[in-house]
């Protein structure tokens, strides 16, 4: 009798922890989310193995929206003001902060990934619509300069300054703020009347002599 009883209850013992793990698979296979959303990106499909850590979609909070855009280094500060404006009614527009800026820069384009987040949202600015992204106010000091005269060295943007009284050149680290076609806007360490090399920098060291054919100056 005994022995049945122990074997009774080994087998409930046994099917309580079937049970349990039947109850845990189940719940591994329902999602949820910490708060009410919108779904901005499916990143999973129906039927398909989801490692452990996958992401498999992505929510929006509808109270909170923001703008992401790409801008020239160096175009912000902390005195310039922003306004997104929306591409399908141009009359309905927001304020807007910097809520994130990217660490990485687009070397090519030497811009900036940008997240903006969007004050006192009106109805009609719905995720996945376009904006016009409008900086206003003091922006700051530039020279422009053939985009010859700029070398990215080590992940920096550098021109060479010629020193008067050597005749040798100086390194100046700078920002490279827009590329127009052969110009580009600078912002850095440079003063007006100062002359820079615009031609074979790339191959030039710091303290070299030089001779002037012809000058540049800011």
């Amino acid at each position: 009798m005994n022995s049945e009883v122990r074997t009774q209850d080994a087998l409930r013992s046994q099917a309580s922890i079937a049970l349990q793990q039947a109850t845990d698979h189940v719940s591994y296979t329902r999602l949820s989310a910490e708060f009410d959303g919108l779904i901005t990106e499916w990143q999973a499909e129906v039927g398909q193995v989801i490692a452990t850590g996958q992401a498999v979609v992505s929510l929006a909070r509808p109270e909170s929206r923001e703008a992401v855009v790409d801008l020239p280094l160096g175009a912000l500060d902390d005195n310039q003001r922003i306004r997104v404006i929306s591409q399908l009614d141009e009359q309905v527009s927001v304020a807007a902060k910097v809520r994130q800026l990217a660490p990485q820069i687009n070397a090519e384009t030497r811009t900036q990934h940008v997240r903006l987040a969007l004050q006192h949202m009106p109805d009609s600015f719905r995720p996945g619509s376009t904006v016009t992204v409008e900086i206003s106010g003091d922006a700051p000091p530039f020279h422009e300069l053939p985009g010859s005269a700029v070398v990215e060295r080590d992940g920096l943007s550098q021109v060479w300054v010629i020193d008067p009284s050597t005749s040798t050149l100086v390194a100046r680290t700078v920002q490279v703020l827009t590329r127009t076609g052969s110009k580009v806007r600078i912002s850095g360490e440079l003063h007006e009347g100062e002359k820079v090399v615009t031609a074979g920098v790339n191959g030039m060291q710091s303290g070299q002599k030089i001779r002037m054919q012809r000058e540049v100056s800011l």
